[in-house]
């Protein structure tokens, strides 16, 4: 056999195939394709034609079905993929710019706690008086 002559398991129980001929008439010869194990056949007058009638396989619509699926899910959890890196990406952008803010609170809490301190000390006069020592 070559490469062309390759066969499928069989379409209904998964056996072996094989190839022979036959005579139905002493002026025609058939080429067949059998499976060994249910003895399902194809016969065609050509050898080509026999393979290729027996390696023709029907889509299964179930199948199809499944693909279709298969497919939209691959789609789905790329998007996801997607939206997970920009959600990311904004989480890191918001702690920046949260991380700045509170920062920046932070500096005005102390800076008018300070001020308050100072506002206190020059209404007591402490301003005035030198060091402790």
């Amino acid at each position: 056999m070559t490469i062309d002559d390759t066969l499928l398991p069989c379409p209904f129980c998964g056996g072996a195939a094989r190839c022979g001929e036959y005579s139905p008439s002493w002026d025609t010869t058939m080429q067949i394709v059998s499976c060994g194990t249910c003895e399902m056949s194809v016969d065609r007058r050509f050898r080509s034609e026999a393979l290729a009638a027996w390696n023709r396989r029907t889509p299964d619509p179930e199948a199809a079905h499944i693909e279709a699926e298969r497919d939209a899910a691959i789609a789905r959890i790329e998007a996801y993929k997607t939206m997970l890196v920009q959600a990311e990406r904004d989480v890191l952008d918001n702690k920046v710019r949260t991380t700045a803010a509170i920062v920046a609170w932070m500096r005005g809490i102390a800076l008018s706690r300070t001020m308050r301190v100072a506002a206190n000390r020059i209404e007591a006069g402490e301003h005035l008086k030198g060091p402790k020592l």
